[in-house]
């Protein structure tokens, strides 16, 4: 995966809501060999990167300097959903890294149309490569799946120079009949319906 540039400036340690007021977003940047430290991002420039997807490669240049660097986390506004804060994380490019990547399901339309109801349980499945080498997402084909049947973890197709972290056994999807869904719903609804049993004292 290619990087993308994005500007920053370094910050000192303000009040997070004068960087935003002034429409940048401020951000924490850190890794094995980085000692942590705080940077300012425009709103806009920042929103570009993010559509290339959780584990786009961003090249973060501040003060002349480029770090490579992923996003680790995104805090957003509860109501809002706008980016509050944003944690990048230092990686190098020769060395694995950890990354959680979504899977999309296809195929979907076949299975329903022979009864079958779609359960997808597993929306990311995590793998280990190197830093360029983490796919923007998975794909999985359904379309061949009957009642009673799943794809597992171990089942979704990886390149060679991907390793899968996730336990290979984990349901990503599975297909239920319609029956068997409504029950389930039917025991979720119940579950939510009965008191809390008071904590007894030891």
């Amino acid at each position: 995966m290619a990087s993308v540039s994005l500007g920053a400036v370094t910050r000192s340690a303000g009040k997070p809501n004068h960087v935003r007021r002034a429409g940048r977003i401020p951000a924490v940047v850190y890794g094995k060999a980085v000692t942590a430290y705080t940077v300012a991002i425009d709103g806009r420039e920042l929103q570009r990167v993010l559509g290339g997807g959780i584990n786009q490669l961003i090249s973060l240049e501040i003060d002349g300097q480029t770090t490579t660097v992923m996003v680790k986390q995104i805090q957003r506004h509860p109501l809002r959903g706008h980016v509050l804060h944003v944690d990048f994380h230092a990686v190098a490019l020769d060395e694995p890294i950890h990354a959680r990547v979504p899977v999309i399901i296809h195929g979907e339309e076949s299975v329903t149309a022979r009864g079958g109801i779609v359960q997808h349980q597993l929306r990311e499945i995590e793998v280990s490569c190197l830093p360029g080498s983490v796919p923007r997402h998975l794909e999985v084909d359904i379309a061949g799946l009957h009642v009673g049947e799943h794809v597992s973890a171990g089942d979704v197709s990886l390149p060679p120079s991907i390793r899968l972290v996730t336990e290979p056994d984990e349901v990503v999807v599975t297909v239920v009949s319609p029956r068997v869904s409504e029950e389930d719903r039917a025991e979720a609804e119940e579950a939510e319906q009965e008191p809390a049993a008071a904590e007894q004292p030891k």
